[in-house]
């Protein structure tokens, strides 16, 4: 496990918890992972902050396998769920939790 923080307080936090999970400080727009390195991704409640989402979501996509999964969740769907849509499509809903395949860019609540 492996995981992206952009606030470096927030990744040594996350270093130091039980059991500690490695963390890189790093903005979602600027992951500094190989391509096709990861074979899921799980954003929980991130992606209602980033500011430019189609390009954290190109870099996502970057960093997924082909055919990998992001998970990802947004309890306040009031904030996020037009972005979602710009960036997924009509297939986006409100739910508070949706799974996204690279290769197909599908959607399921």
């Amino acid at each position: 496990m492996l995981g992206v923080e952009a606030s470096p307080r927030l990744a040594a936090a996350a270093e130091a918890g039980r059991p500690p999970i490695r963390v890189l400080v790093a903005h979602a727009a600027a992951i500094p992972l190989e391509a096709e390195h990861a074979d899921i991704a799980v954003a929980s409640m991130s992606l209602l902050n980033i500011e430019h989402l189609d390009v954290a979501m190109g870099e996502i996509s970057r960093v997924l396998v082909p055919g990998g999964t992001l998970c990802f969740s947004t309890v306040h769907p009031l904030n996020s769920i037009e972005a979602a849509r710009s960036v997924l499509g009509q297939a986006a809903t409100s739910t508070s939790f949706a799974l996204w395949k690279r290769e197909s860019a599908t959607v399921c609540a």
